[in-house]
């Protein structure tokens, strides 16, 4: 409900009468509609309220629990508005008069046969009639057929989304959307659900920008610019085969203090090279020359557990080799590249 301000002037006098009225909002099959709920008479509150009046009025007649209690003057003129509206109900039913006409029928008589769904059908087929969806289609150069089949397979998408063999089987022994479009799924081939779904995908940025648009001046939508902050955004895992993962430095952090400490101490133990997740093939031989620098680039966890950094959590160095074997995800990589370059305890974590 909302509140619309009705202005009238005297023929015999230049002045002007404003007064209200309270309107709702329906939809019919020509389009949206308005109709006159209760003449409001003049209003002695200001104009920013009448949305909350005409609210409270809404919640009031179709008993509505408020979790946020309105100010004292407009729920007294909402109970006051409300009750007039129930009462005009009230008097509206009274007056009608009920015919009543029965049939008696033999329930063991009635057969079910061929049974059919027909209402999710007939409610997207009514969305694309308000969206006028048909009429584009019309212009972008489909013809009376391939519009009708474009329907169809959007429905089916819609109703009882499936690939276009299944939505065939949907069509014939499911769905009574044939009766809806007048037509007959008995003879449709499959490669006609294919051929008009390529079409559409061909039109995909036109009908994408046209129901946009529909929808934007049918319901009255407005647009909104959203900006996000990506600054802070980071990936879990190492991400060797993304370019768009590089190691930097983190503003909150997130990129745990572990790995950044264990990179630098890395950096320290060997000052030929720093490994990253952009060096390409080239450097791996240089890089596998260093024990530690390689299993850093295969997981920097693992360094924990082979006696190269002090667990954070305790300060101790320890060496566990199944724990650091277990974060290590591919051993024959490791094997194939340190063959030849590993100690006594290295070699365990290939051999146990």
């Amino acid at each position: 409900m909302f509140i619309k301000r009705i202005e009238k002037k005297n023929k015999n006098s230049d002045k002007v009468y404003v007064y209200y009225r309270l309107m709702e909002s329906y939809r019919t099959s020509s389009g949206p509609r308005q109709k006159k709920i209760l003449d409001l008479g003049t209003l002695d509150i200001d104009t920013n309220d009448f949305k909350a009046l005409a609210d409270r009025i809404e919640d009031l007649v179709y008993g509505r629990q408020c979790l946020i209690p309105a100010e004292e003057k407009i729920e007294s003129l909402a109970v006051y508005y409300s009750s007039l509206i129930v009462k005009k109900t009230i008097n509206t039913e009274e007056n009608k008069i009920e015919v009543f006409d029965y049939e008696n029928i033999d329930l063991n008589s009635l057969n079910i046969l061929n049974t059919r769904t027909i209402g999710p059908e007939y409610i997207a087929y009514s969305i694309i009639k308000e969206l006028e969806l048909d009429k584009f289609l019309y212009a972008l150069g489909f013809s009376p057929e391939h519009t009708t089949d474009a329907l169809v397979s959007i429905i089916a998408k819609l109703v009882h989304p499936s690939s276009e063999h299944f939505s065939l089987k949907w069509l014939k022994s499911v769905s009574g959307l044939e009766k809806l479009l007048n037509t007959s799924f008995t003879h449709l081939p499959l490669n006609r659900l294919y051929r008009i779904s390529d079409k559409l995908l061909k039109h995909k940025e036109e009908i994408e920008e046209y129901l946009k648009n529909k929808e934007r001046d049918l319901f009255s939508l407005k647009e909104n610019i959203i900006l996000y902050d990506l600054t802070n955004t980071y990936f879990e895992g190492l991400m060797h085969n993304a370019d768009k993962a590089k190691y930097g430095r983190s503003k909150e952090k997130t990129r745990t203090e572990l790995y950044d400490n264990a990179k630098s101490e890395i950096i320290g133990v060997n000052e030929k090279s720093e490994f990253s997740a952009s060096d390409n093939d080239n450097n791996m031989d240089e890089l596998k020359a260093d024990f530690s620098t390689f299993v850093y680039s295969l997981n920097p966890q693992a360094l924990f557990y082979l006696w190269k950094l002090p667990n954070p959590m305790t300060g101790k160095y320890e060496k566990d080799i199944k724990t650091a074997r277990y974060l290590i995800d591919t051993i024959d990589m490791l094997f194939n590249k340190t063959k030849g370059n590993l100690d006594e305890n290295e070699s365990k974590l290939i051999t146990d």
